[in-house]
């Protein structure tokens, strides 16, 4: 039942970001074949997939620097003392 729900979620999304790709311009709201289709290319792409990857690398690395310094600051550590 759970896998039906999350089915029909999904493909609500779908419908209506595809209502919205058809509304608002292409660059806020792509189409969903234009999403599939640049989400194989990045994924088949190495110099592509890299790009992404080292984007992750760096947000995460910055979401984890924050939050080490934030413990620092606060006279918390993310080691037991």
């Amino acid at each position: 039942m759970r896998l039906l729900q999350a089915a029909a979620g999904m493909i609500a999304l779908a419908a209506g970001w595809q209502i919205l790709s058809m509304v608002f311009p292409h660059y806020l709201f792509p189409s969903i074949p234009e999403i599939i289709s640049r989400t194989i290319e990045i994924l088949t792409t190495g110099s592509l997939l890299i790009d992404v990857l080292l984007t992750a690398g760096r947000i995460f690395g910055v979401r984890t620097g924050h939050v080490a310094h934030v413990g620092r600051r606060s006279g918390h550590s993310l080691q037991g003392r």
